[in-house]
């Protein structure tokens, strides 16, 4: 099944790539370096959480800047027709679970604020898994809105699981500084 986005896919290269990541990895670790004080986990998801909503507005912009997708290359997106929402009879450059990854990283700061458990965040996740698996393994078809909503139940998901990756590699490179 090919892409609707062919030319647009052509164009990535592994420069774009690596831009794209090396400011994936590098904000978040700015933003945790500004608050080196705060003990308490909501700021420091905070923290990520702006990151990211940063990223995401910076990768928004630079796509429609550029003409080139950079958002699908941050979800890893397949850009399917089928599974896409069309607005102004075009076809948005991600599928309807990657917005509402999207969605869902935007929302993911009420859960923040209201100072939700850790395992809340993996348990909104699970939907998501469970969809993405059974319609892989041909149990039913999904359609776009189911694929909105468990996408955007696991946008909080995705930024407790974007902090905990930062969070590691911070501490990782104050261990190593520390030894020097």
């Amino acid at each position: 099944m090919k892409n609707y986005n062919e030319d647009i896919m052509k164009k990535r290269s592994g420069k774009d790539i690596i831009f794209l990541y090396l400011i994936i990895l590098i904000i978040p670790v700015f933003a945790m370096v500004l608050l080196p004080f705060v003990n308490d986990i909501i700021s420091q998801l905070l923290s990520i959480y702006f990151a990211l909503v940063f990223i995401l507005t910076f990768l928004t912009i630079l796509s429609w800047m550029l003409k080139k997708q950079y958002l699908s290359i941050f979800f890893g997106c397949h850009q399917k027709k089928e599974r896409s929402f069309v607005c102004s009879l075009k076809y948005l450059g991600v599928c309807s679970r990657c917005t509402g990854i999207y969605i869902g990283i935007f929302f993911s700061s009420i859960l923040i604020i209201l100072d939700s458990p850790w395992y809340i965040y993996l348990l909104i996740g699970i939907p998501l898994i469970i969809d993405g698996l059974a319609q892989h393994l041909n149990f039913y078809k999904s359609n776009n809105y189911i694929r909105i909503t468990t996408g955007i139940l696991f946008g909080p998901t995705l930024v407790f699981l974007f902090y905990l990756f930062h969070f590691s590699l911070y501490h990782i490179a104050y261990y190593f500084y520390s030894l020097f």
